[in-house]
């Protein structure tokens, strides 16, 4: 028997499991924001949306999301790009993303492998392709 002993153990669990998912949203367009979030809430999750890289790496509560969605072309400090700089920090390291990005293919999705993304999706978003995606990655 754990420290918390088998049947708080298993509250917690399904506490946790009953939970809405939380998604972030970066990108530097309001209009995708205003999209997508509305998308993701009518699918029941909870949405927080930034439109720069800094205000993303400068949260010290990263660990409260169970996915980011970014678009591959969001600047970190001083040009470079977001997810290489977010997969640096401790919090950013293990969180779960979805790269978007106009030209998802080349050398975007070499780096976008390379740096453990969970999933891809093209700009302009298809609405239904993007919600199944997001579905696949929080069951």
């Amino acid at each position: 028997m754990g420290f918390l002993g088998k049947s708080r153990a298993e509250r917690i669990r399904r506490k946790l499991e009953q939970r809405p998912r939380r998604i972030l949203v970066v990108d530097r367009d309001p209009a995708v924001l205003e999209k997508l979030a509305e998308l993701l809430r009518g699918e029941g999750w909870e949405v927080e949306t930034l439109r720069s890289g800094e205000d993303v790496l400068l949260r010290s509560n990263l660990n409260r999301f169970d996915l980011a969605v970014i678009d591959a072309h969001t600047p970190a400090d001083g040009g470079a790009p977001l997810l290489p700089a977010l997969r640096q920090t401790a919090q950013g390291a293990a969180l779960p993303v979805v790269l978007m990005a106009m030209d998802l293919a080349g050398e975007t999705l070499a780096k976008g492998r390379e740096l453990k993304c969970a999933g891809f999706v093209t700009k302009p978003v298809d609405e239904r392709i993007f919600a199944e995606t997001i579905r696949s990655l929080l069951p």
